[in-house]
């Protein structure tokens, strides 16, 4: 993530540190009638209209009007983490608890506030420490309340859960789609537009997976799909603290400042230092795909096996779904049916038996195709009743080009902890060279778990997951005192009636494989 540089150097180390956290709210989600951004050729040089600079983060969360319940807010826990093991996507959540002891929060009670407390209400939330009387800040999460907030009656106070948009976009349906040969970011970019984000909410790099065939079926949330094509090169999707959606490529990290130690964690800045019991060992790594190519002419997708009656006028509707008979598989993606063609893919005759007249010609088929089903609309033309005796589809569907399996293993940790399996399936990973790659990483990850650990510190709220940090060893007997950890977890807890503390690591200092995605992180 971008490191975000603030002045807090001298006050994260001192003695006393006076907390501060910040908490907005759209209650009413309405805009803020002050916003107004320039348009060429209207708006004046020097004029009260924002310009839309580079450097301006703009989101829709930017444009509610909120209010500030700062001087409401007790306590703020704030949790961001990396999914694990497989990694690709993060999430924040954020709960804040408000003294609500004037009923400010109370339905009924205070008629701008009160009658709006539902769910899906922006937030924004920051904290920090006042410095010189001046509070220094660092935004933590944009989001939006998940359930209604909950109210303590007898404690008089309110407690609100703050999602980011990654949350929401896990739990987002959509229909089934197909992508042809385009990057993961191109994908993840219309997935984005079906859910209604403008290109100014979100900042993708381009991806390195170019993709011949991607298929999501109906079944799969859109986080679930962005999710997949984040696993297939090791990429990284998730919110920023500004609201902004980012997709960063495998190769992200490898670049100056993202290899640059953010900061040394002194053996004096240490809480608590312990093993993370609750990693995951996995000594042996097995990496399933099968890719698609779309048929290069077309073929038969479906046949009906049942004579349909059909009446003088009538339109009868049938479906089909396309079975894969390569893979077992009861769904087959088609990219396109054909017009289905008469007497060659249908025929319909006066009799059930497929005698007397041939009626052919009174048959008009509509097909309508969703991916993994088609919608067959029938209309018979002719003054008489007649038989549908055959019909079939035919078209260009994607069949599996190639079976792909890449298996690494440590055999050290698989003699220390026995083996312990983790499988990833994964079709869109398109060659071997992938596969091998993913496993060999999830495995120098994952075979030692004394190579993690858990560290809690006073808090730091600049640090961002993925950060490098040195760790300061006061027993180490050898030169290596200062190894390198990259933080994939930042949980932290904040209270005006405690202390401020955040765990920043279940962090590694394993090299992960050279090669094909070229990233490593240094043990210095």
């Amino acid at each position: 993530m971008q490191s975000i540089q603030t002045p807090l150097q001298a006050v994260l180390t001192s003695d006393t540190r006076q907390i501060r956290i910040s908490v907005k709210a759209s209650w009413l989600k309405v805009q803020d009638p002050s916003i107004v951004f320039a348009t060429v050729g209207a708006s004046v040089v020097n004029g009260p209209d924002l310009v839309q600079g580079q450097s301006v983060v703009i989101t829709n969360a930017d444009l509610y009007a909120y209010v500030d319940e700062s001087e409401h807010a007790m306590r703020l826990d704030y949790d961001r983490r990396i999914d694990e093991p497989r990694g690709g996507t993060s999430h924040a959540i954020v709960n804040v608890l408000l003294d609500n002891i004037n009923q400010r929060f109370t339905p009924n009670q205070n008629a701008t506030i009160g009658t709006a407390i539902e769910a899906r209400r922006p937030f924004k939330m920051s904290l920090g420490f006042r410095v010189g009387g001046i509070d220094r800040l660092v935004q933590i999460v944009t989001g939006l309340t998940g359930s209604k907030p909950k109210l303590g009656r007898t404690a008089k106070t309110v407690e609100v859960e703050v999602y980011d948009y990654i949350t929401f976009i896990d739990n987002a349906t959509l229909a089934a789609a197909i992508y042809e040969n385009k990057r993961s970011d191109q994908i993840i970019e219309l997935i984005l537009a079906d859910l209604g984000f403008g290109s100014s909410q979100y900042s993708l790099d381009q991806g390195i997976n170019t993709i011949g065939f991607a298929w999501f079926d109906k079944d799969k949330s859109a986080g679930r799909r962005i999710r997949e094509l984040c696993e297939a090169e090791e990429a990284h999707f998730y919110q920023d603290e500004n609201g902004i959606i980012r997709f960063e490529n495998r190769n992200h990290y490898q670049n100056f400042p993202h290899q640059t130690v953010q900061r040394t964690i002194d053996a004096g800045d240490i809480l608590s230092d312990e093993d993370d019991e609750s990693t995951k060992i996995i000594n042996r790594a097995i990496v399933i795909a099968k890719p698609r190519k779309v048929d290069t002419q077309a073929a038969p997708l479906w046949s009906h096996a049942t004579v349909e009656p059909i009446g003088a006028g009538e339109t009868i509707t049938l479906w089909a779904a396309f079975y894969d008979a390569e893979t077992g598989s009861n769904k087959l993606p088609v990219k396109t049916i054909s017009a289905p063609a008469a007497t060659t893919d249908y025929t319909a005759n006066s009799q059930e038996d497929g005698l007397g007249t041939d009626m052919t010609s009174d048959i008009a088929i509509v097909v309508t195709n969703f991916v993994e089903s088609a919608k067959i609309q029938i209309t018979n033309n002719a003054l008489t009743a007649t038989y549908l005796t055959f019909l079939q589809l035919q078209g260009l569907a994607a069949r599996v080009s190639q079976a792909i399996q890449a298996v690494t293993e440590d055999a050290g940790s698989i003699n220390k902890y026995e083996a312990q399996e983790y499988t990833v399936t994964n079709d869109l990973i398109q060659t071997n060279a992938v596969a091998k790659s993913i496993a060999n990483n999830l495995v120098a990850k994952y075979a030692d778990p004394m190579g993690r650990r858990k560290i809690r510190i006073p808090g730091i709220p600049h640090l961002q997951l993925k950060d490098l940090v040195y760790v300061v060893d006061p027993f180490a007997k050898n030169l290596i005192t200062n190894p390198s950890f990259e933080v994939t977890l930042d949980d932290w807890s904040l209270s005006y009636s405690g202390d401020v503390t955040a765990t920043i690591a279940r962090a590694r200092d394993v090299p992960i494989e050279e090669g094909y995605f070229a990233a490593k992180i240094t043990v210095v």
